[in-house]
C-alpha cells in the first residue's frame, strides 16, 4: 500500500507540472497535507513511517527546487511531537518550507 500511495503522488505532481502553462522561471508548487485524523502515535507504526521517508525522499530528491512551501492543515494536539520525530528526516532546506 506504502508503494502505491507513492506512485499515486508521484503520478499526481507529474501530471500537476505538465498541466502547468510554461512560464519565464521555473515552476514552483505548494503542497497541502490535512492532518485532520492524524494522531502522533501513527508515526510509530512502521508502514507510516515508511510512507513518510518515502514521501520526503520524492520531494527532496526528484523535486528539491520545484518545492516552494508545504502547508499542514487541522495538525491535532500533539503533532508537536510527531514532528520532532518526522523533522530530522529532512534536509535544512526542505524543513525550512514547511
Amino acid at each position: 500500500a506504502v508503494q502505491e500511495y507513492t506512485n499515486y503522488v508521484v503520478y499526481m505532481i507529474e501530471s500537476m507540472i505538465a498541466n502547468m502553462k510554461a512560464p519565464l522561471t521555473p515552476q514552483k508548487f505548494v503542497v497541502l497535507f490535512d492532518l485532520k485524523g492524524f494522531t502522533p502515535s501513527l508515526v510509530f507504526r512502521k508502514d507510516v513511517r515508511l510512507m513518510i521517508r518515502k514521501l520526503i525522499y520524492v520531494a527532496q530528491s526528484q523535486y528539491p527546487e520545484r518545492l516552494h512551501q508545504t502547508l499542514l492543515v487541522n495538525a491535532p494536539f500533539g503533532f508537536e511531537s510527531a514532528w520532532r520525530l518526522i523533522k530530522p528526516l529532512l534536509d535544512e532546506k526542505t524543513a525550512a518550507k514547511i
